[in-house]
């Protein structure tokens, strides 16, 4: 797709949503806090994007999350937070 955009900040009201795959985009910013509303949330891929800062710590509490993929990010390498 190479989407040059950012993840928008109201995606935590997509409240059912189970997989978000934006994988090989040119995403940019850091990882929204928002995608701590998404509680249904299993797969996280966002891989081969351009994020920069820290992984947010609210990852670590999704407990529906069973797969994050944050691999390949071609900006600023993010680092644990």
């Amino acid at each position: 797709n190479k989407l040059e955009v950012k993840i928008p900040e109201d995606i935590d009201e997509l409240e059912s949503l189970e997989i978000l795959s934006l994988d090989d985009n040119e995403l940019t910013g850091a990882i929204p806090p928002s995608l701590s509303g998404l509680l249904e949330l299993r797969t996280l891929s966002l891989s081969g994007n351009k994020f920069e800062g820290a992984i947010p710590d609210f990852l670590n509490t999704m407990t529906s999350l069973e797969v994050i993929d944050l691999s390949h990010q071609l900006g600023k390498q993010p680092k644990k937070g």
